[in-house]
């Protein structure tokens, strides 16, 4: 078969070698949805107060490897994207695909510390609320580290649940009513607020869940733990209602209102005797307070617009910020960080959206508006250490974390709802979420069970390109100890091989006599390609070289070290590519680039053997080619990413079965700007007879461009393609009964042309033999039994055979029928010894195939003697021979005793073709009515007797008219009937 000229041929030998193009990664995009190539861009910085957040006083950290870490091994492997960061810490990493990229900073060197980004991690065993203090309603989720322990703490019906975060223990603190506020206090106990109906409104709870009523103001007789403002009768003996505890044990307590009027402010001081002393402060019974974690408080005040503001001193007392301040729409705060001096305001969302959104305030500026952070859905909890927001979305899983300062989305994750989450998975039912002091864990809290989901842990970042997920800047955070010294080559790297011979070396090979003096594990990178081969390394040292088929002479690429914290010069790795006497087979490769929407069938190359004697097998180790021949074709269901341009690697193996020998080579495909021209060949089927020579069918190629002249091919050589397209067999040629599989080819007759191949099927039938002609017709049987209608006569024969499929058969008397082969009397005909002692008939039989002509044959029929013509010894019971069991019999019997002026011996009756004597006697009287009525009431009612009789209607031979008639049964009058044999065939019809 001649080669097409429109190939780009490439030659590869055993060592797999290839030309030395450039190599381009695939984009994002398939070819039915274009998209740009996808770029992502970072900084690596020394986050040295571990905020995730490169603030003004932080270095940037240059020279620090950032890959692609496509296998998610943790190390740069050859081939994966890397880059290393500029001095100050920036990087890029561009021709990045669709799929979700694994985005990682190499780490090797002790000395430095990742801490961003990280990962959550689901503690897969859940805690269990049990019945502690009435779980259904456990809500206010609290969280504190006291003395050590993680520690979270509910409100519930009766009193709270303790919750220890490490041992995964629940208790129920009982406290005689539901608190109102819960807040953990510095020496490691909580405070309780909450009424027990024996007049205590607070509580301590302490070590072993040891619970004190504690009294915070000196009482008033009547008005429980409340005094008053001035010293007067107390105006709240409702108890307290807020309390905000900082790190001294100051703050601030709220009484409650009863009237909902405004309560006195008061200070609290865990150390003094009271502990509550009132202010000259009024605020609203709705005012929360809210603690830092040293000496301030803030206190939101609900107003008309939103809320009221304000920053106070604990240890004074006093407010520090100049006036309360609005914040129009707000709805709630949400939490403060006194270190950071962030609040946390939940406002009201524009019109348009459907979830309110965070604004985060300065309180060291007034509460001057810094961002304001849109589009979180779920709950919220406030990293105030960092100042990072975390949200979380229990139906979709989806927990993000959002840099407060910078309003940049710095983490997106997606929880596993029921595998990370043990049996009881995390679903729609969590409704609180919060994080632990320190910023480690999350606490969800779900019905009856609290979750913890871990967040220390560093990853890679894990990003989306497909548009799925909204993008953020890339960030690497991480603390440094000390100087670092980069690794170092010792030497000059020099090996050689043969020509098509592929140099392999062991792990440790490029890095023999390299160091690092710090004593840091290291990596090897490849920085650039061979210009006369293919190359690949691993992280530890090892290559493997292929020169290009044909090349001899020196080749060269470049390689440098990297510890985590610095690069190594660039060092050269040569290779000389010595003559090769004895070279090995190769073979030549021809490929076409991929046009855009791409068909299955297009050949997107076509292999020659050189060096093999003999036919080789070939396999394409890439699902979307198939390989039919020496075509490699695209595969039914085959999607490429990228864009114009783009290349990407196939290998394929050819085994020369003789000789067992195998050659596998790395083909580099790319993909076309062009789109795809020819879109099918029809028909793909065709049924042909054996003797068929010459034209067998006329081929159609649908193509979208009509100006370009096509080459049509076929690959059996017992077939050729002539200029109109037609499919012929060529002279000479003769084909056996079978199915022959075919590959149609269609090319362009033009440099760089497309081709499309398809298979064909070409089914060829035997021509039939001539059947021999009829030459008898035969009778299985020639007679029948007067009297009896519808009476078989016997199978018809043609040449001692079935005439099934082969002949029609047809009788000249129309008396008689064939149905199918069988000669008989059709369904209402009978003959009669009285009229005639035999029947004459001719048969005919029809060649259906049309063979032979119509042949015929006479028949003499025998009419044999009926003894009793009335009894239907078939059916006793069916007197007309319909198949039916009706009171028409019964009616027929009647009529025809009538009609003899009284019943008798059967020879008194004229014959006429009904069976009236039932019982076969030869006698007929109304018994043989009687017996089908009997019969009939049998069958349309209980029966009136039962006994081995009763399953068969018509008597025996043996039994007497006294016994038949032993049962009762009741006939209706019969009407007169004629006597006019017509007027009885009208009543029978």
């Amino acid at each position: 078969m001649t080669k097409p000229n429109f190939f780009r041929r490439r030659r590869h030998s055993a060592a797999s070698g290839h030309d030395n193009r450039a190599r381009r990664r695939l984009l994002v995009e398939t070819l039915d949805q274009r998209m740009v190539l996808a770029s992502l861009a970072g900084f690596v910085f020394e986050d040295a107060n571990e905020t995730w957040r490169h603030d003004a006083d932080e270095s940037t950290l240059g020279q620090r490897l950032v890959f692609a870490d496509s296998n998610d091994n943790g190390l740069p492997d050859d081939g994966e994207a890397f880059a290393l960061t500029n001095p100050d810490g920036s990087f890029s990493l561009d021709d990045l695909g669709s799929d979700p990229q694994i985005i990682r900073l190499f780490q090797a060197a002790p000395s430095q510390v990742p801490h961003f980004p990280i990962r959550p991690e689901p503690n897969a065993d859940a805690i269990h609320l049990g019945a502690s203090g009435g779980t259904g309603s456990a809500h206010g989720l609290e969280l504190a580290r006291l003395s050590g322990d993680s520690t979270a703490l509910l409100k519930a019906a009766s009193g709270a649940i303790l919750v220890d975060l490490g041992d995964g223990s629940a208790d129920g603190v009982e406290l005689g009513g539901t608190p109102k506020t819960l807040a953990p206090l510095p020496d490691g106990r909580w405070l309780a607020l909450a009424d027990d109906n024996l007049g205590n409104r607070a509580f301590l709870i302490g070590p072993g869940n040891l619970v004190e009523p504690i009294s915070l103001r000196d009482a008033v007789p009547g008005s429980g733990d409340i005094g008053d403002v001035n010293g007067g009768p107390a105006d709240s003996p409702g108890g307290w209602a807020d309390v905000a505890v900082g790190a001294e044990g100051t703050g601030y307590l709220l009484p409650t209102s009863l009237a909902g009027e405004a309560v006195p402010l008061h200070r609290l001081d865990l150390t003094a005797t009271p502990p509550a002393a009132p202010t000259q402060t009024l605020v609203a019974s709705t005012t929360r307070l809210i603690a830092g974690e040293g000496g301030t408080t803030v206190i939101a005040e609900p107003t008309d617009w939103g809320l009221d503001v304000s920053l106070w001193s604990n240890s004074t007392g006093t407010i520090i910020s100049p006036q309360p301040v609005a914040i129009p729409g707000g709805i709630q705060v949400l939490a403060y960080g006194e270190a950071t001096a962030l609040l946390y305001v939940l406002v009201s969302g524009d019109a348009n959206e459907t979830e309110p959104a965070i604004r985060v305030l300065d309180a060291a500026a007034g509460f001057a508006p810094l961002q304001t952070i849109r589009g979180l859905i779920g709950l919220k909890t406030i990293d105030t250490d960092r100042g990072v927001i975390f949200a979380f979305d229990p139906a979709e899983g989806r927990l993000q974390a959002i840099d407060a300062v910078m309003a940049e989305r710095i983490g997106d994750w997606t929880l596993p709802l029921t595998d990370g989450f043990g049996a009881n998975g995390l679903g729609d039912d969590v409704t609180e979420m919060a994080i632990l002091p320190g910023g480690d864990a999350l606490v969800l809290l779900g019905a009856g069970v609290v979750h913890r989901v871990a967040i220390g842990s560093v990853d890679a970042h894990r990003v989306h390109l497909d548009g799925s997920r909204p993008g953020f800047p890339l960030r690497f955070a991480a603390t440094v100890d000390g100087e670092n010294s980069p690794p170092t080559f010792a030497y000059p790297l020099q090996f050689s091989t043969l020509a098509g011979v592929t140099l392999s070396l062991s792990d440790g090979s490029l890095t023999a006599g390299a160091s690092d003096a710090d004593g840091d594990p290291f990596v090897v990178v490849r920085s650039s390609s061979p210009a006369n081969g293919t190359v690949r390394i691993t992280p530890h040292g090892a290559m493997t070289y292929t020169p290009r088929f044909g090349f001899v002479g020196a080749d060269s690429f470049q390689i440098f070290l990297h510890d985590g914290r610095g690069a190594s010069a660039p060092q050269t790795v040569s290779i000389d590519v010595l003559e090769n006497p004895n070279p090995p087979p190769a073979f030549e490769v021809g490929v076409r680039p991929i046009p855009q929407a791409v068909k299955p069938g297009f050949v997107a190359g076509q292999l020659e053997s050189v060096g093999f004697l003999g036919p080789v097998g070939i396999t394409v180790h890439d699902p979307r080619f198939e390989v039919f021949g020496d075509q490699i074709l695209i595969q039914e269901g085959a999607v490429f990413e990228g864009y114009p341009g783009v290349t990407f690697e196939t290998q394929i193996t050819v085994t020369h079965p003789p000789t067992d020998y195998t050659l596998t080579t790395t083909l580099t495909m790319e993909l076309s700007e062009e789109y795809a021209t020819i879109d099918d060949i029809q028909p793909r089927e065709v049924w042909i007879s054996e003797s068929t020579s010459g034209a067998i069918v006329e081929l159609t190629v649908f193509t979208t461009d009509l100006n370009t002249p096509l080459i049509l091919t076929v690959d059996d050589p017992r077939f050729e393609i002539i200029g109109d397209r037609t499919l012929r067999l060529k002279a000479g040629t003769h084909l056996s009964p079978g199915t022959l599989a075919l590959r149609i080819t269609a090319s362009e007759d033009r440099v760089g042309g497309q081709a499309m191949s398809v298979p064909f099927t070409l089914n060829v039938t035997a021509v039939p033999s001539v059947p021999e002609a009829p030459q008898s017709i035969g009778l299985t049987n020639r007679s029948v039994t007067e009297l009896i209608r519808g009476d078989e006569v016997g199978t018809v024969t043609v040449n001692g055979q079935s005439i099934a499929g082969r002949y029609a058969a047809s009788v000249d008397d129309s008396r008689f029928e064939i149905s199918g082969n069988l000669l008989k009397l059709r369904d209402g005909d009978y003959l009669s010894r009285a009229d005639q002692h035999e029947a004459r008939i001719v048969i005919t039989v029809v060649d259906l195939d049309g063979y032979h002509p119509a042949y015929s044959e006479p028949f003499t029929i025998t009419v044999r003697e009926n003894p009793n013509p009335f009894h239907n010894p078939a059916n006793p019971l069916d007197v007309n021979g319909d198949g039916q069991i009706t009171p028409l019999d019964a009616l027929l019997i009647l009529n025809a005793i009538s009609q003899n002026q009284g019943g008798g011996n059967i020879e008194q009756f004229p014959v006429t073709g009904y069976y009236w004597d039932v019982n076969g006697d030869g006698e007929i009287t109304p018994l043989d009515a009687l017996l089908i009525l009997n019969y009939i009431n049998l069958q349309q009612g209980p029966p009136a007797y039962s006994g081995p009789d009763s399953v068969n209607p018509a008597p025996s031979e043996s039994e007497g008219e006294d016994d038949q008639l032993a049962d009762p049964v009741h006939l209706m009058p019969i009407p007169t009937i004629e006597s006019d044999e017509d007027e009885l065939k009208k009543r029978r019809l």
